[in-house]
């Protein structure tokens, strides 16, 4: 009942629109265990519907209706300190309100924590933001919330299991790969089913937490690539190329790399660069050069690197150019999250500038040229592992 009321009044269902009613009402059947009247909250909250006129009063408004149980709020207030609207960003202050609001031990009739904030808790943990990186926590948030069917939670799961940032145990047997299992089962009639298949095959592929599996692996990207996902294509021919088939192992590479797959454009340029693929592919510099520098304009370090590599000398079958040498270079040593991969790029940068001849000037110009470059791609290409790519509270799944 408490439920219904609050939709009449929010959405003026035979009575005049009323916001603060409906909170009234959406905050009665929260506490009762609704999760439907959970996500009505939070859209009411996020758009400051139901709330006074005065800005300033709303921390307050705020403060008063967390402490009163209400986890819609103490979310609220967590992205409040995250965003930093109406006070100064604190990560501090908003992980104690994310926590508050993800806990399970709250005595309303609602026990389950609020899954947006257990995924902000999984983002703060896994990004160090305002606290020690801690993988371990960062996956114990994330499972949180993806265990609520929250979908960028499970995809995010996904991206760490994939890319072998996870646990050392043997994931296969723990809770987390029937949660992945589900997911795939939940997506895959749905547009997101081509990238879900995909993910499933690098986790085979690569054998992170699991025993490797090419086999399985191939079953993945091949429903993958039948949905037109390019990053199947290069782990297939990937498979084929180890397999020794390498006529479809460079059919399937050259239409990942045409597609836009940076990982398949990459690997298309040292193929290119230094001759691979049972002789498919013959050494043509200008061609790796080519394949390299759109892998690169994509955020692809290695082929940033690459591209060093081959302007800074005139014997690698390219036209030298330093500053451009260097403007790479820079760009790879900004961009990669390896620490090792960093020592080792700052250790040649130093070494480049004092041993290529360029002037300070012409090193000034590179090093501009760069933080353009950056810029102008972190404006393409948000940062993913910042925050949720969906923090929309609308793309929610809600189940009352």
């Amino acid at each position: 009942a408490a439920l219904r009321l609050g939709e009449i009044y929010e959405k003026a269902i035979g009575v005049k629109k009323d916001y603060p009613e409906a909170v009234k009402w959406y905050r009665q059947a929260a506490k009762k265990g609704s999760r439907t009247a959970r996500s009505a909250l939070d859209l009411l909250y996020d758009s400051r519907k139901g709330l006074t006129a005065d800005r300033g009063q709303w921390c307050d408004w705020f403060r008063t209706a967390a402490a009163a149980g209400d986890r819609s709020a103490q979310h609220a207030l967590g992205v409040i300190f995250v965003r930093g609207e109406l006070v100064d960003c604190d990560y501090s202050e908003a992980k104690n309100w994310f926590l508050l609001a993800a806990s399970d031990n709250q005595t309303d009739a609602s026990p389950i924590g609020h899954d947006l904030s257990q995924l902000y808790l999984g983002y703060i943990f896994y990004c160090g933001h305002g606290t020690e990186q801690n993988m371990d926590e960062a996956i114990k948030w994330f499972c949180a919330s993806a265990l609520q069917q929250n979908e960028n939670a499970m995809l995010k799961l996904y991206e760490i299991f994939a890319k072998g940032r996870a646990i050392k145990q043997n994931w296969q047997e723990t809770p987390i790969f029937d949660l992945c299992n589900h997911l795939y089962n939940q997506l895959i009639y749905r547009a997101e089913a081509g990238e879900v298949n995909c993910k499933m095959g690098e986790i085979y592929y690569h054998g992170h937490c699991i025993k490797q599996n090419y086999d399985e692996a191939s079953n993945y990207f091949n429903r993958s690539a039948q949905q037109n996902f390019p990053r199947a294509d290069y782990y297939l021919a990937m498979i084929n190329e180890h397999q020794k088939n390498y006529k479809k192992a460079h059919d399937l590479l050259l239409s990942s790399a045409e597609s836009g797959c940076a990982l398949a454009q990459f690997e298309l340029g040292k193929r290119f660069k230094s001759e691979g693929m049972g002789g498919k592919i013959e050494i043509d510099p200008v061609q790796a050069f080519n394949w390299f520098k759109k892998a690169a304009n994509q955020g692809h370090v290695e082929a940033q690197y690459s591209l060093y590599d081959m302007q800074k000398g005139a014997a690698n079958g390219v036209e030298q150019n330093l500053p451009e040498a260097y403007q790479w270079l820079y760009i790879a040593t900004e961009m990669t999250k390896e620490k090792e991969f960093k020592q080792n790029y700052n250790k040649d940068l130093a070494e480049f500038s004092r041993n290529s001849g360029l002037t300070p000037t012409l090193i000034d110009q590179a090093e501009k040229a760069a933080h353009q470059w950056l810029d102008h791609y972190r404006k393409k290409y948000p940062e993913t592992d910042q925050w949720p790519e969906t923090l929309d509270y609308r793309q929610r799944v809600n189940l009352s």
